[in-house]
């Protein structure tokens, strides 16, 4: 007996990215199932187009036992330091990026770098707590500082952002490399000549940028790992359905 399989519909970032293309696409397809990119195939133009869907700026972070858990062992290892014969003292701080899909292991490296750094007297600094390759966005972060008393630890807190156009570039050339690589190694990866990744935003509303500020952003995008592999990336405020484009390859037709 054949058995048929039933895709599921859009879920979460998937029903706006819906939604949206319904509005500039001739027809709209969903595809998306367990078998790898892309989630949409659309009529653009007369071709079609395949479009990969990803949420940009998620800002739920951690869950909060996990965000408490680290937490506690962050403070363990602060704590073990202090009861050090002679240790310095220090103001502790620690932020993680709401991107970063969970805390580092409890016997991870970070454990003995952070003591280490602990150990030694001096003006304070940063710490780094995630690889550069295995960063999603801008990481975990502790921060130390002299105390002139005891010290202390203001616990592990999100760090979403100061800067929108600097936290826009970095998440969206993150999604844009994670994308292209799973585009590369799925089985369809070869189906389609025509590729859109569209990035859903749902934090820092990067559509109120001005336009130099999106000058920057597109520019730091030129020398992005996996850029090649899409022919429009497509910015969509989950909030109003307004939409930027942030790359578009030579010779595609417009949007507008």
């Amino acid at each position: 007996m054949k058995v048929t399989k039933v895709v599921a519909g859009p879920r979460g970032s998937e029903v706006q990215a819906e939604d949206w293309l319904g509005r500039v696409a001739d027809e709209v397809r969903f595809v998306g199932d367990d078998e790898g990119p892309p989630d949409f195939v659309v009529r653009f133009d007369g071709k079609e187009v395949a479009v990969e869907v990803t949420r940009m700026l998620d800002g739920e972070g951690w869950p909060r036992e996990k965000r408490i858990a680290f937490e506690r062992n962050l403070e363990s290892v602060i704590q073990s330091v202090k009861d050090e014969a002679g240790a310095p003292r220090w103001h502790v701080r620690c932020e993680y990026d709401p991107v970063e899909p969970r805390p580092p292991k409890p016997k991870g490296k970070w454990v003995v770098e952070v003591r280490d750094a602990l150990r030694k007297p001096g003006p304070g600094g940063k710490l780094q707590l995630v690889p550069r390759a295995s960063r999603k966005g801008r990481g975990i972060r502790v921060t130390y500082m002299p105390a002139g008393n005891d010290g202390s630890f203001s616990g592990v807190s999100e760090d979403i952002g100061i800067w929108v156009a600097g936290t826009a570039s970095s998440r969206i050339a993150s999604c844009v490399r994670e994308k292209a690589r799973k585009v590369r190694n799925g089985y369809r990866a070869q189906e389609y000549a025509h590729w859109w990744l569209v990035l859903v935003e749902e934090v820092i509303y990067a559509h109120a940028m001005l336009g130099e500020e999106w000058s920057s952003v597109q520019a730091s995008l030129q020398c992005c790992e996996g850029l090649e592999q899409w022919a429009k990336v497509i910015l969509v405020s989950r909030a109003t359905g307004e939409f930027t484009v942030v790359h578009e390859r030579p010779g595609e037709p417009s949007l507008s």
